[in-house]
């Protein structure tokens, strides 16, 4: 049987959850579905390091212009709470929720997305009363010749969170995807058939 798998290297400095309440937090997600890559646990357990923490912290200030400490990566296991992904056969969707109090902001591709030809990999920011975060929707055939090779979907990003008061929204959402709209819509950062990569795009 097929098997996919579906990651992301959660980022983390040793302090409590957001202990601060600072306005911005931030996480890394590699999101992938490979027949032949590792399960979760293992991979996860070799991309958690402090020092990738670090860089993601200063990458996010630089980008918000704010100071280092202000932006909290929290911790990887508060950070698997907040991920869902079900399957239907080659069919995968997965969601990373808005923590309590904040409204996604942004999501950065890291690099270029991988997809084979067959594969579909579509990520969007979800700006809505029903939902806040980053939603994807991936589409990874089973190959159909014996001894042939595996089809998989994979991109990273880096993805920001602000306070949703209306202040503090206010102050950052210039910097959000997309910039200086109003809450309530769906924002195609990534829509992949293979290699060929659109958006972004309202949906």
């Amino acid at each position: 049987m097929r098997k996919f798998l579906f990651a992301a290297i959660l980022a983390a400095v040793a302090q409590p959850c957001f202990a601060e309440s600072p306005d911005i937090v931030s996480t890394y997600i590699d999101i992938t579905y490979d027949q032949r890559g590792p399960n979760f646990i293992e991979w996860f357990a070799k991309q958690r390091t402090s020092p990738e923490g670090v860089a993601i912290t200063k990458a996010v200030a630089s980008y918000y212009g704010v100071p280092p400490e202000v932006v909290n990566l929290s911790t990887e296991q508060f950070w698997k709470g907040q991920l869902q992904d079900t399957a239907a056969g080659q069919e995968h969707r997965g969601m990373l929720a808005s923590p309590a109090g904040y409204q996604i902001c942004s999501a950065k591709r890291d690099g270029e997305a991988s997809i084979t030809g067959p594969s579909t990999l579509n990520v969007a920011v979800w700006r809505r009363p029903d939902f806040s975060g980053l939603a994807w929707y991936a589409v990874v055939p089973t190959p159909g010749a014996l001894g042939a090779g595996g089809n998989w979907a994979h991109a990273n990003f880096f993805v920001s969170f602000v306070k949703s008061d209306p202040a503090t929204w206010d102050k950052y959402k210039a910097k959000c995807d997309p910039p200086n709209t109003p809450q309530g819509g769906r924002y195609l950062v990534l829509e992949c058939k293979g290699q060929n990569c659109n958006g972004p795009s309202w949906f």
